[in-house]
């Protein structure tokens, strides 16, 4: 089933005011300014307001960060380097978007 382009941008836009600020960092007038969606688009998606929003975005966030992830404890390295380097890559991810 095809989403509408409306509820992707929207998804969109909550996953990356989360990855900036965190969920109390989010407020649903941040999520329709950043994805230029009707306030009354985001009820009608997400009718469990702010917290089923970001559970969908996140449920969505992980089916590509999953592989990101899962791709540290497929090498062939120690369980401590795996987690030296997931650790060290997420830090790095964080301090490139200005995490707050």
């Amino acid at each position: 089933m095809e989403r509408p382009e409306s509820k992707i941008r929207i998804i969109n836009a909550t996953l990356d005011l989360l990855s900036r600020s965190g969920l109390s960092g989010v407020a649903i007038n941040q999520v329709v300014a950043a994805s230029a969606a009707p306030k009354g688009s985001i009820y009608h998606f997400f009718p469990g307001g702010k917290l089923e929003l970001a559970s969908v975005a996140l449920k969505e966030a992980e089916q590509g960060e999953g592989q990101w992830f899962r791709g540290f404890f497929q090498q062939r390295e120690s369980i401590a380097r795996k987690v030296e380097s997931l650790l060290t890559s997420a830090a790095n991810q964080l301090e490139e978007i200005g995490f707050m």
